[in-house]
């Protein structure tokens, strides 16, 4: 009997060992259908929390108290409501499909993670429409009883931003997570003081024909100290990995980090590099390739083994492979040999056909970061490639309808060679300004990074062309909209004659504080100057002249013209002079005087602060310091004082006047 044991036992240790030394192979499965839910239906986690869900997707009282009535969604100003829930059994959850708002199909999902003990909502909002339409995601919370306490939850690891919140009454204490860490949309909260209402909002934009998903969770924990270190427990890839991929890559408020590139989704490995075959079966190991050389058609590539991540393929008939690299470029092309060299874990060489390959990737290595970064300058083709490059050398030629352009390429921010919204191209200087026009070359040539190659492009397969971040606009920036869309960041130059009721006034640009089209012909104007004057006419002309904060010196339509605005608009020369002189009394020996002078200059209004700020780099400590207090005051009182309080020599003067024959 014993010996029969002891057979046994060798018997079963074999057969595990030949499973272990097998290739690990996981077959497709159809994905299960949908099932009617019963309503309400309660997710029960580790914690003893008891989620009970309601036919709107809402959380009911649940026998915890938990909310009067909590995660209650409204898109726009319009509940949200749902005649038949139903289960997906994939990943266990919810799946509620309403009706429409503000034009848009709206639907959520909601999942419960029982061992961190978080409820997930996801809001889905789908456009059928040609354009884009914009609109609030809005949850209310109605807590079980008054709120007594809450707090901020902020990243700190990426921008500092709030990202969730703490929110405890009498008997339960909530963490709310509404964004991942480095997301670009952020909800804000706004609890209802002395109530039991939490409401929480994120502004979103969807696409003509696309999908935007919102993520957020929910999550109970026994005091607020606890609910604080919801961020540390909770791995926002961790969150990624339960949403479905087609859900995932539509996600507007978590980055995805290196899970999708555009968007497809990377196959990576943990343990072993994967490779998945046509009929669904996974084989892990180690890929065994030095490099990979590919043909596209921009040239032969020859990247090293060690830069790649990830590859998936394309087609049917003429199957495509794409690379991705460790800097999230991607390489697309036909790889040379007909097969991927594995070694499985019992050290068994593979040669896997490239013809069965669907995805492949390598296993992450310790130095990798979390996500993809793409900050460098790059180029995307239409055909999804995306590759790292130098920075231009030369000049880019570009037809506008205000002449042609020959911008300097560290000018430019990003050239959209494909728009949604126009069927020309759009061009994005690193100054904030945004116009449409033609890149009027058949060709870019650029040097690739990885391999230092130069290539050509045609301009005819370029998606996008990426060169440097734009500047973030500071509340000084001077800026023009034209009614098209454009938007220039820069100053109107020169001198505009303005032909009013009784005369024709010369008005210099610099001096101009807001201009803006009139309602009767397409040369009516309003102008604001620095001291607040209004002044009503209309041009002689039909072109403004503007120079660019990058330097371009253009010609714009007036009759196109929206608004513009220059927060900081330079006083008269006149008025100049009497500024400086006022300036240098700033650092007087006499207090008195000292003291003076700063009323007066505050007394000259708001119009001067340009100015001041351009001449404090160059004054003594003291007098810095009174321009500080003065820009400072001139800002928390915005509107134009009275003549009767400024110096009669400060007063503003009459424009200068030009009579035309």
């Amino acid at each position: 009997m014993t010996d029969r044991l002891g057979l046994r036992r060798k018997k079963l240790l074999f057969v595990a060992l030949l499973i272990a030394l097998c290739p690990i192979t996981v077959f497709a499965k159809e994905k299960p259908a949908l099932q009617p839910a019963q309503m309400p239906y309660v997710f029960r986690d580790d914690r003893g929390s008891n989620w009970d869900v309601q036919p709107d997707g809402s959380i009911g009282d649940g026998g915890n108290d938990l909310f009067d009535g909590g995660v209650k969604l409204f898109v726009g100003d319009v509940p949200f409501a749902c005649s038949a829930p139903q289960m997906d059994p994939s990943n266990n959850e919810i799946v509620f499909a309403g009706g429409q708002s503000v034009g848009l199909n709206v639907s959520r999902r909601v999942g419960c993670n029982s061992k961190l003990s978080y409820l997930r909502y996801t809001e889905l909002l789908e456009n059928p429409t040609a354009n884009a339409i914009k609109t609030t995601i809005h949850i209310n919370f109605n807590m079980g009883s008054g709120i007594t306490q809450s707090q901020a939850l902020i990243d700190e690891k990426k921008g500092k931003q709030q990202i969730g919140v703490v929110v405890a009454d009498q008997s339960n204490c909530m963490a709310l997570i509404g964004a991942g860490r480095g997301a670009k949309v952020l909800p804000r909260y706004a609890p209802t003081p002395g109530s039991d209402n939490l409401d929480v909002f994120w502004e979103v934009e969807v696409p003509a024909k696309q999908v935007v998903a919102i993520t957020h969770l929910v999550c109970r924990r026994s005091n607020p100290g606890e609910a604080a270190k919801v961020l540390d427990e909770i791995v926002d890839r961790d969150v990624l990995k339960e949403l479905s991929p087609d859900v995932a890559k539509r996600l507007a408020n978590y980055p995805r980090g290196d899970r999708f590139i555009g968007d497809e989704e990377l196959l990576r490995g943990e343990l072993f590099d994967v490779i998945e075959l046509r009929g669904g079966d996974q084989y892990k190991g180690t890929i065994k390739q030095d490099k990979y050389r590919l043909t596209t058609s921009y040239g032969s590539i020859e990247l090293p083994a060690d830069k790649v991540i990830s590859e998936f393929t394309r087609g049917d008939f003429r199957p495509r492979q794409l690379l991705v690299t460790r800097d999230g470029e991607i390489f697309g092309g036909q790889l040379e040999g007909q097969t991927i060299k594995l070694e499985l874990s019992n050290g068994q060489i593979t040669n896997v056909p490239l013809s069965q390959i669907t995805r492949m990737g390598y296993r992450k290595a310790a130095d990798e970061p979390e996500e993809l970064k793409f900050d460098k300058p790059f180029v995307l083709l239409r055909s999804g490639d995306r590759m790292v490059i130098g920075q231009l050398s030369q000049p880019i030629a570009v037809a506008t309808r205000y002449g042609n352009l020959l911008l300097k390429p560290e000018t430019i921010s990003a050239v959209l060679f494909v728009s949604e919204e126009h069927a020309v191209h759009e061009v994005l200087l690193t100054d904030g300004s945004k116009f449409q026009g033609i890149i009027t070359a058949d060709a870019m040539e650029v040097k690739l990074a990885l391999t230092g190659k130069s290539v050509s492009l045609p301009v005819s397969s370029i998606r996008r062309l990426q060169l440097a971040p734009a500047k973030e606009e500071e509340d000084s920036t001077a800026s023009l909209n034209l009614a098209n869309g454009d938007r220039f960041i820069g100053t109107l130059s020169k001198t505009l004659k303005l032909q009013t009721a009784f005369d024709t006034l010369a008005v210099n640009g610099a001096e101009i504080r807001a201009l803006q089209r009139g309602k009767g012909s397409t040369g009516d104007v309003q102008i604001t100057l620095w001291d607040n004057a209004t002044l009503s006419g209309q041009l002689d002309t039909d072109q403004l002249s503007f120079v660019l904060a990058g330097g371009v010196s253009m010609n714009l339509p007036v009759a196109s013209v929206e608004v513009y605005n220059n927060p900081e608009p330079t006083p008269s020369p006149q008025v100049m002079e009497r500024i400086k002189s006022i300036v240098a009394e700033l650092n007087a020996d006499d207090w008195k005087t000292r003291d003076l002078a700063e009323s007066q200059l505050v007394a000259i209004g708001s119009g001067i602060t340009g100015v001041l700020n351009q001449m404090r780099p160059s004054q003594p400590a003291e007098a810095q310091q009174r321009i500080d207090v003065i820009i400072k005051t001139l800002k928390a009182t915005k509107p134009a004082p009275s003549p009767t309080n400024i110096d009669p020599v400060m007063a503003p003067q009459p424009v200068p006047q030009l009579i035309l024959d």
